[in-house]
């Protein structure tokens, strides 16, 4: 990561609007896909001072591909970060548990 701070900026959009009709019926998602890019284009003049990552999630349950990806990055660093502070004295086999 380069030692810069992530930026995320989370949106829940709907499928079903009919805004969003013809692209709900591309593949499961795809609102989702759409929403992500808007943000990133959004946040374009940020990239050079942080990481940003839009958090694109539907309101049925979906979300963008990235999404899924920055999710289970986070979720493997929080799980090592807790079992550093939980289990100091067994860390490296908590943390290969954990990543498995």
């Amino acid at each position: 990561m380069g030692g810069r701070p992530l930026c995320w900026d989370v949106t829940m959009v709907c499928p079903t609007a009919s805004s969003y009709l013809q692209t709900a019926n591309v593949s499961d998602g795809a609102v989702a896909e759409m929403a992500a890019i808007r943000k990133t284009s959004k946040y374009h003049e940020l990239a050079g001072e942080c990481i940003t990552e839009p958090l694109a999630l539907e309101s049925l349950g979906s979300m963008g591909s990235d999404t899924r990806d920055v999710l289970v990055d986070l979720g493997r660093v929080l799980a090592v970060v807790v079992c550093l502070s939980v289990r100091p004295f067994v860390t490296s086999r908590c943390i290969l548990k954990r990543l498995n």
